[in-house]
This record gives C-alpha cells, sequence and structure tokens, in this order.
C-alpha cells in the first residue's frame, strides 16, 4: 500500500497535464486542495489518477507488478519535494534582497515564507 504523508505537493503544478486540465483553475493548483490544510476536500470521491491504490488495481495490474509502480510514485514524490524545497531557498533568497517594503507587502511576503517553511517540516 502506498505510504502518503499527506503534504498536498501531488496537487500542485497540475497545469502541466492535460489529463488534470479540469482540476485546477490556470494556477495549476488543484481546485479541491484545502490550502491552509493542504488536504484534499473531496478525498474519499477523488479522481482515480490522484488514488494510486486504485489506479494501479483498474488500470495497470495486468501491465507491471505493484512493487514498480509504487516505486515510481516515490520516487515521483521525492522529486517534487525536492522542487518545493529549492523554491523555498529560491523565495527566501528574494525576500533577502528586498531592502524595504510596506507593510501590506511585507505582510504578504511573510505569509509567503510562513507557508514555505510549513512545507519544510512535512
Amino acid at each position: 500500500m502506498f505510504s502518503c504523508d499527506k503534504c498536498g505537493l501531488c496537487c500542485i503544478g497540475l497545469d502541466k497535464s492535460e489529463v488534470t486540465a479540469d482540476l485546477h483553475n490556470g494556477d495549476g493548483i488543484c481546485k479541491y486542495l484545502d490550502l491552509d490544510t493542504m488536504l484534499c476536500r473531496i478525498y474519499e470521491e477523488r479522481p482515480i489518477f490522484c488514488n494510486i491504490e486504485r489506479y494501479y488495481e483498474e488500470l495497470l495490474k495486468d501491465k507491471m507488478e505493484k512493487e514498480d509502480f509504487l516505486r515510481l510514485n516515490y520516487e515521483a514524490c521525492e522529486a517534487k519535494k525536492k522542487e518545493w524545497e529549492e523554491c523555498g531557498r529560491n523565495i527566501r533568497k528574494m525576500i533577502s534582497k528586498i531592502p524595504e517594503m510596506d507593510e501590506d507587502n511585507e505582510r504578504i511576503l511573510r505569509d509567503s515564507l510562513e507557508k514555505v517553511e510549513q512545507m519544510d517540516k512535512l
């Protein structure tokens, strides 16, 4: 069974595939992802390609070994996490180079940084 840590990163970047085009509003973030909790709001009814176990059983069971399929998914998950870590480092660099900003922009940047730091803990 696939062991998911529920980081939500697989729900980001959906604009890179035609298969997931109807799941986002042009921003690449799944419209069912709760950004406060990073959990799926339709988890029990999620599409088949969001359900690794069901996807394997219904579409790949006769085509490949489950262990191979799980390994590929774990590798994709780790790659996504590394990509996110790099993004976080880049955001921190950009923030550190801003000499002065108004209160609203500072709040927006600090909130963004806080989200990045929360994701780093996952």
